[in-house]
Order: structure tokens, then C-alpha cells, then sequence
């Protein structure tokens, strides 16, 4: 619990990005145009029961903070559900060691910053496409946009390291810990940091 708890502020950093690259795609996807596909998908989604499941996703009596929290939380763990059944049907409910620390440290920064890229990326896209419908692009107004989308991400992804450390550290020493105390031993374990 306490590990997860380190992970609020990369869950509510990257809320943030993720939501910008949502309302920029949807701008840019043609939302303010009447009778654009985008537009008529959004009005047909937010008329299914009478716009109630919206109320239900982002209550209005929450910060933006515990909104985040609990959609993106709610949304992790039904990945890590998902992941650890198939993981045990891949496996065959066969236990497989865990990587070495340092090798699923760097794997797990090296996919955020390939998932960071890649949202800048799109947002920077949609931001282009919204900008040059309007009012027109110029050279300039393009390299300022994308010096501001990829150093927000840039900016997210750093601040997102001490927590994503602290987690990691203290994922990994569940394991051997909870073999230490049920066995009352503290003595390294070759599956050191399984799950």
C-alpha cells in the first residue's frame, strides 16, 4: 500500500499529459465542427444514460487530485489483473525468476520514456493540426510548439523519478521480505523481488 501510495504524483503528473493529449486530439480531431464524425461520437457517448456515467467517472465533489487517483488507479488495477492472469496462462502456472534489479530498472524507465515520447508526440500533432485550421502556421509557431510539448514531458517524466524509484525499491523488497518474516529468516533468496 505504502508503495502504491509513492506513485500519486506520477499518476497525477501524467493525468494531466494524458488529458491534454485527449482534448488537443479531439480538437484537432475536428470536435468543433458541426456534424464532424469526433463531434457526433462524443455527443452520442455523452447522451448513453442521460450523461450519468460521467458524473460517476469525474465527481465533482473530488479535487482533480483524488479524481485522477481513482480513475487511473481503478484503471491500474484492472491492468494488473489482466496482467497477472495472463502471466500465470503464458506461464502455466510455472514461477519464472524475477529480472535482475538494475535490467528491470532501466526496462521500466526506458518504456515511461518511450510512453512519454509518445504522448508528446501526439499532442504536439493535434496542436499543430488545431493551430493551422485556425489561424494558419507558421515555422516559428511550430518549433515553439514542440519545444513546449516535449519539455512538459520532459518536465513530468523527471519529476516522476523519485516516486518511481521509491516504488520500485519497495516492490522489489516485498518479496524477500515477506519470506523473511514468515520464515523468520532475512537471508537473500535467489527469487529475490518476485511478486
Amino acid at each position: 500500500m505504502v508503495a502504491y501510495a509513492t506513485l500519486s504524483p506520477v499518476i497525477v503528473g501524467y493525468t494531466l499529459l494524458v488529458l491534454a493529449v485527449f482534448a488537443f486530439g479531439l480538437l484537432g480531431g475536428g470536435l468543433t465542427e458541426d456534424g464532424s464524425l469526433v463531434q457526433n461520437a462524443v455527443l452520442a457517448a455523452l447522451a448513453v444514460g442521460d450523461g450519468a456515467w460521467v458524473e460517476w467517472v469525474w465527481r465533482r465533489e473530488l479535487s482533480f487530485e483524488e479524481n485522477a487517483l481513482r480513475l487511473f488507479g481503478g484503471v491500474g488495477l484492472l491492468l494488473w489483473v489482466g496482467d497477472l492472469v495472463l502471466s500465470t496462462v503464458r506461464r502455466g502456472g510455472k514461477e519464472t525468476p524475477a529480472p535482475a534489479f538494475l535490467e528491470a530498472f532501466k526496462g521500466l524507465f526506458v518504456r515511461l520514456g518511450l510512453f512519454t515520447l509518445g504522448l508528446c508526440t501526439v499532442l504536439l500533432v493535434s496542436v499543430l493540426v488545431v493551430q493551422a485550421r485556425e489561424v494558419g502556421l507558421t515555422m516559428g509557431w511550430g518549433v515553439r510548439a514542440a519545444a513546449t510539448a516535449y519539455a512538459m514531458g520532459l518536465a513530468i517524466f523527471l519529476f516522476s523519478i523519485p516516486a518511481l524509484v521509491a516504488w520500485f525499491v519497495m516492490d522489489r523488497a516485498r518479496g524477500p521480505l515477506a519470506r523473511a518474516i514468515v520464515t523468520g529468516s532475512f537471508a537473500p533468496s535467489d527469487s529475490a523481488g518476485g511478486a
